[in-house]
C-alpha cells in the first residue's frame, strides 16, 4: 500500500465546545472550519480536526482519536485488504466534504480512515461557503 499523505488527526469529544477553547485559547490554533459536529483548527502548518461524539456514529468512541490516511484509490485498497482479511467498517463511500473513504481496524480495534480525494459536492460547497 501506498500512503500519499497524513489527511489529518482528530480528537473525538463528547465535549466539543471545552476542546475547541483549549485549543484556541491555550495552543494557539485558529478555527478554519467549524459546524455542530465538527471543528478544524490550525496552527501554522499543523492542523487538527475535533469531531463529536454522537449516537449516530456508534463505531466511534465516546472519547479518542482519529488518524486519516490519504491513498491514490480507496476502492483498490479496499479490495486488497478485504481479500487480505483485514476487519473493514463499510465499502468505500463518498463524502460530500470531498472524500472517497472507509475505515480499517488495526489489531486494538482503532479505525484507521484511509480516503481519496474527490471534488466535494456542490450542496456542500454552497452550505459552507464563506463570505
Amino acid at each position: 500500500m501506498q500512503i500519499t499523505q497524513l489527511k489529518d488527526i482528530g480528537v473525538i469529544t463528547a465535549a466539543l465546545p471545552a476542546s475547541r477553547d483549549f485549543y484556541v485559547a491555550q495552543l494557539g490554533f485558529t478555527p478554519v472550519f467549524v459546524s455542530d459536529w465538527y471543528i478544524h483548527l490550525k496552527n501554522g502548518p499543523v492542523e487538527l480536526g475535533l469531531m463529536a461524539a454522537t449516537a449516530e456514529a456508534p463505531a466511534v468512541p465516546a472519547n479518542g482519536v482519529w488518524l486519516s490516511l490519504g491513498v491514490e484509490s480507496a476502492d483498490a485498497e479496499y479490495a486488497r485488504l478485504q481479500a487480505g482479511g483485514a476487519t473493514l467498517d463499510a465499502a468505500p463511500e463518498d463524502k460530500p466534504w470531498g472524500e472517497r473513504c472507509f475505515v480499517v481496524r488495526d489489531p486494538n480495534g482503532f479505525g484507521v480512515n484511509l480516503s481519496q480525494s474527490i471534488p466535494p459536492s456542490e450542496e456542500f460547497m454552497r452550505a459552507h461557503a464563506t463570505s
